[in-house]
């Protein structure tokens, strides 16, 4: 979502694979705080989902309107920090003239890469990427820890019912958070943790990222 504004801005031009050095850095940022808030609300809803169901008469105090709003909003100061700190380090690394992004948008690992290659390689930038990489793969391991716990609750307090109506309503209730959570950790684990699988699949397509020097000339 964050690189449709663009393309539908810049239409079929000639140019519509470039981006600026600051619309590059734009798009980062944007998609690095929806993943992380949308990491952090995905935990957010499994907690909900275990409050309802195995907490269910403390569940108007476990979730209250306050407690809602705390968590809600801890997502997405955690996504707007994340971003900014991770945006700021990679984009102050020693970056090509003129370097192409092989992918669709601007990712943190392929502009990592470029930080990172032939001569614009240095122990600043191996140590940005590594960072990088211990925080997001932090975000999914842990998110992802406290999810499997939440359902491990409700499995349990489902197994304990003996309703058949009890478990279909549960069933109906969880069915689509634990969809969208496959499908959200799926990817991410497979772009972040396994990146050489993502380079294998990726398209071809490439973004001219010009620099802010070749913006003023």
């Amino acid at each position: 979502s964050s690189s449709i504004p663009l393309t539908l801005f810049q239409g079929p031009s000639p140019h519509s694979q470039a981006i600026s050095f600051q619309g590059c850095a734009a798009q980062m940022c944007v998609f690095m705080v929806l993943g992380i808030s949308e990491c952090c609300l995905l935990t957010a809803m499994a907690y909900d989902r275990y409050a309802a169901i195995c907490q269910h008469l403390h569940y108007s105090i476990l979730m209250s309107w306050w407690v809602s709003m705390a968590m809600v909003s801890i997502s997405w100061i955690m996504g707007i920090i994340t971003s900014t700190t991770h945006s700021s380090l990679i984009f102050t690394l020693p970056l090509p003239s003129h370097p192409i992004i092989p992918y669709v948008f601007c990712d943190i690992l392929p502009v990592l890469r470029l930080a990172s290659a032939g001569q614009h390689r240095s122990e600043i930038s191996v140590m940005t990427a590594i960072a990088v990489f211990i925080t997001v793969t932090f975000f999914l391991i842990v998110t992802s820890l406290l999810i499997v716990t939440s359902y491990i609750h409700i499995l349990g307090a489902t197994l304990a019912m003996v309703s058949t109506q009890s478990h279909l309503k549960i069933f109906s209730t969880c069915s689509s958070h634990l969809f969208v959570v496959f499908l959200f950790f799926e990817t991410a684990s497979i772009t972040y943790i396994h990146p050489q699988a993502s380079s294998a699949s990726s398209t071809q397509s490439s973004y001219p990222c010009s620099t802010p020097s070749s913006i003023a000339s």
